[in-house]
């Protein structure tokens, strides 16, 4: 027997759902066969299950902080977040919350033996990023791709000046500058993040110019026979013949140079012939340059 009337007859009576109302002392009364008894008792506690509300999930641009705000009752004794990492205390009600990509923070709240969980996710918004590309030459008359690239959570792109462009919204725009021009790629976050920023040159030349010589003697000045313009013609051949018609450098279609050398030797003082093939079915280029040491 015991509080609000209870009775059960059974050697191990339960009772559910548990309430205030079975709070209290109770008594059993065993009988033998014999008509033998015994009477003990037991006292039944009764813990209630704390009551715990997260809070209310927020949006944070990547970089800031934001203040967890959990509510709870029935004498709630400890608090426990995960993941902690990304947190300024993870056994408190009201962390400061700093995560590098979105996550659900789960909070457990106790009380003596008894626990509750609830969660808020924060969305972490990343901030904008720009990359306006390599620099770029021309030939005045010629155009060219601007290779641009963004990220971040919902941006948006805009290139400055929007002259000589073709789409000034898009990260891979066309060019066609009449003379030198620095192209600026914002990248804007339409979620609050900022603007991010990054500029490419556009290097345009009024004709292909050729160096005519070269002083390969390690000075780190003009040690290559390096012919800028003739970036203006990706894929363009060109090879270097001595006095004896041998080839002394080719470079296969690729934006190398020629250091002076065949076959890592020096090669000596002099007037060595070239022929450049720009590959647009324009007459091949044809001239002499000279190795000063």
């Amino acid at each position: 027997t015991g509080p609000s009337g209870f009775t059960s007859n059974e050697q191990y009576p339960f009772i559910a759902p548990a309430s205030v109302a079975n709070i209290g002392k109770y008594y059993v009364n065993v009988t033998s066969d014999k008509g033998c008894t015994s009477i003990d008792s037991a006292t039944a506690a009764l813990y209630i299950k704390p009551i715990i509300d997260a809070g209310s999930d927020a949006t944070i641009c990547e970089g800031q902080s934001v203040q967890l705000n959990s509510t709870g009752s029935n004498n709630i004794t400890s608090y426990s977040w995960v993941p902690a990492s990304s947190l300024s205390n993870a056994s408190v009600a009201d962390p400061v919350a700093s995560p590098t990509t979105t996550t659900e923070y789960i909070l457990t709240a106790a009380n003596n033996d008894c626990k509750t969980s609830d969660s808020v996710w924060v969305t972490v918004n990343q901030n904008p990023t720009a990359d306006a590309g390599p620099d770029k030459i021309i030939i005045k008359g010629q155009s060219t791709v601007l290779n641009g690239r963004a990220g971040g959570t919902n941006v948006s792109y805009e290139w400055k000046p929007d002259s000589y462009i073709n789409a000034a919204s898009v990260l891979t725009p066309i060019v066609a500058p009449v003379a030198s021009q620095i192209y600026t790629l914002n990248v804007i976050s339409n979620v609050g993040c900022g603007i991010a920023t990054d500029s490419v040159l556009v290097k345009v030349y009024q004709q292909l110019y050729i160096p005519n010589a070269f002083t390969p003697n390690g000075d780190g000045v003009n040690d290559t026979w390096y012919i800028e313009t003739l970036l203006a013609y990706p894929g363009a051949e060109v090879k270097v013949y001595n006095r004896a018609g041998q080839v002394v450098f080719d470079n296969h279609g690729k934006a190398v140079w020629w250091d002076g050398t065949y076959k890592g030797l020096q090669q000596t003082s002099g007037a060595y012939v070239y022929v450049i093939d720009l590959k647009n079915n324009m007459p091949l280029i044809k001239g002499v340059v000279y190795i000063i040491l």
